[in-house]
């Protein structure tokens, strides 16, 4: 992907940007979607991929989390019911693992999307469903 040194600043800048809005409130976070309906019209190709698949990245992390958070949730009423305090335990800590790692993981892939951008290049996070490039679609080429 060829890019200018602008965009690839851009593009480096966007990850950096996010993780500091996430660390600082997760209500921040739609406001990606708001940068990425401004940069979607811009010239600056390599910024609007980064920008996506950032927001594939949140937007699998939040499914994955819901899903687990299910199955977790489900654990403790079951730990209560039975009234089983090793299980409640367990609970506590499935949780705090939960967190810090779905956390660590999108702070980890923010700074390979940021490394790799600044190279040029596009980071695909491994957690990433790709939601939202299915539903974009696939670029068409120029003829």
């Amino acid at each position: 992907m060829e890019s200018t040194l602008k965009d690839r600043r851009i593009a480096t800048l966007v990850p950096v940007a996010t993780a500091v809005l996430v660390w600082s409130t997760y209500w921040a976070i739609p406001l990606l979607v708001i940068a990425y309906l401004v940069v979607r019209r811009q010239p600056l190709v390599l910024t609007r991929e980064v920008l996506l698949r950032i927001l594939d990245l949140f937007l699998s992390i939040l499914i994955l989390a819901v899903a687990v958070g299910l199955l977790i949730s489900a654990l403790d009423v079951v730990a209560r019911d039975g009234e089983i305090q090793l299980l409640q335990l367990l609970n506590r800590i499935l949780k705090m693992l939960l967190v810090i790692g779905l956390a660590g993981y999108g702070y980890i892939s923010l700074g390979f999307s940021a490394f790799r951008a600044w190279r040029g290049q596009l980071h695909n996070p491994k957690l990433s469903i790709g939601i939202l490039q299915a539903l974009r679609g696939r670029p068409k080429a120029a003829i």
